[in-house]
């Protein structure tokens, strides 16, 4: 009885630090904001990119989509500037890098109070590897190494059959003989 006990308990210890391994999801979770711009005349966009300390970074590609489809694409300058001319009023998506910044372009009237006349597009050109493991894979690595190691010992100390207090070599399941001095 005592060893089939022993038996499960590793058995569910090990599973448990098998189950671990699968817990790792995706830190995706962005909020999506819209921006309001507003167009200048003839449809123009200027905007700068800067790196997350404010540094305008040049020589980046900036594109523009509507409903999924490229509307334009510029380079920036030395300065970390672009420009675009001819865009239409609507929701738009400006990508820059790995940079996703969701906008909404509005002629100068119809523009609400709160609307920007120029983007600034933050890019972050670290490589950033993001992961997250949820609370159940935080206790589960814990408790398995611990279930393991306690069935490990139950399984050597239990399936003996005997009631000695004598320490068992967990090799050949026998009595270690005592040290002599």
């Amino acid at each position: 009885m005592r060893l089939r006990f022993a038996k499960s308990l590793a058995i569910m210890s090990a599973f448990g630090m098998l189950l671990q391994g699968f817990t790792v999801t995706s830190a995706d979770d962005k909020v999506i904001r819209t921006t309001d711009v507003i167009l200048g005349t003839q449809g123009t966009l200027t905007g700068a990119v800067i790196s997350p300390e404010s540094q305008r970074i040049a020589d980046a590609t900036v594109t523009i989509y509507h409903e999924g489809a490229l509307v334009a694409t510029a380079r920036t300058s030395e300065n970390g500037e672009f420009a675009f001319r001819g865009l239409k009023k609507g929701p738009h998506t400006i990508q820059c890098s790995e940079t996703t910044q969701n906008v909404r372009f509005w002629s100068g009237n119809s523009a609400p109070p709160s609307s920007v006349s120029r983007v600034a597009v933050v890019i972050d050109q670290r490589a950033v590897v993001r992961g997250q493991t949820n609370g159940l894979a935080a206790q589960a690595v814990p408790l398995g190494i611990f279930g393991g190691a306690l069935a490990i010992t139950l399984a050597t100390t239990l399936g003996r059959g005997d009631s000695s207090t004598e320490p068992v070599d967990a090799f050949n399941h026998g009595a270690i003989p005592p040290v002599s001095p």
